[in-house]
């Protein structure tokens, strides 16, 4: 009887500890992005000469994400990884002599981010990579140049593959809950180039800065 009292204290205090060391659950939450573009792109005909000229200004606008994360935490250390399905929105007003319109863009992916840091008791302060998977891209501000210039040989040249850098703290409450805000950096292009007519431009897509919230529950 008495070892069985032993056994079963070792246990519950095994199974304590590594679910103090290791929890793993679902979030989501909501971000904020804005593109970066090359604000000018003068369209040329086929002899050089120069048809009209472009302005782009992008603007912030929301998406969100979900999916499932874990945390291990060790000696005052937590390392975070996550895997998230992500859309997220950008709006970019094109203006052509003196024509403003508006593109809706919006772009899903996965993205595979690895938050390392200190924790303090529930809170926490981290840093650490994120590898972002392009899906699919609704593409708005290439139908609106391709009207413009009355070509269908647009085209925008993508990457599938791109690496950020967040930074960010969080909040675990109730030993259930974890609430998390972080900002994430491009550290690679998501785009290199356009191609408007027979002329290739280097349109510079960084990889979009973005702010996130969300929040996550422990099983």
């Amino acid at each position: 009887m008495r070892k069985l009292v032993i056994l079963s204290i070792i246990l519950f205090t095994f199974v304590s500890v590594d679910a103090q060391l290791f929890k793993y659950g679902i979030r989501g939450g909501i971000n904020s992005s804005q593109l970066k573009l090359t604000d000018m792109v003068e369209v040329k005909a086929a002899d050089g000469t120069v048809t009209s000229t472009m302005y782009f200004k992008p603007t912030k606008a929301f998406g969100f994400h979900f999916g499932a994360f874990s945390q291990i935490a060790v000696a005052g250390f937590f390392f975070q990884p996550e895997l998230l399905f992500v859309t997220s929105g950008d709006k970019v007003e094109v203006e052509v002599d003196g024509k403003k319109q508006t593109a809706n863009q919006r772009d899903w992916r996965f993205d595979i981010p690895l938050m390392v840091g200190w924790k303090f008791g529930p809170a926490r302060l981290g840093i650490g990579p994120v590898a972002s998977f392009n899906l699919h891209k609704k593409d708005e501000l290439n139908d609106i140049i391709n009207e413009t210039t009355k070509t269908e040989s647009t085209n925008f040249t993508t990457n599938k593959a791109v690496w950020g850098l967040q930074v960010g703290g969080g909040l675990n409450v109730l030993g259930k809950l974890a609430f998390d805000i972080k900002w994430q950096y491009g550290l690679t292009k998501f785009g290199e180039s356009v191609t408007i007519g027979n002329n290739k431009y280097d349109f510079s897509q960084d990889r979009k800065n973005q702010l996130i919230i969300s929040v996550g529950y422990f099983f």
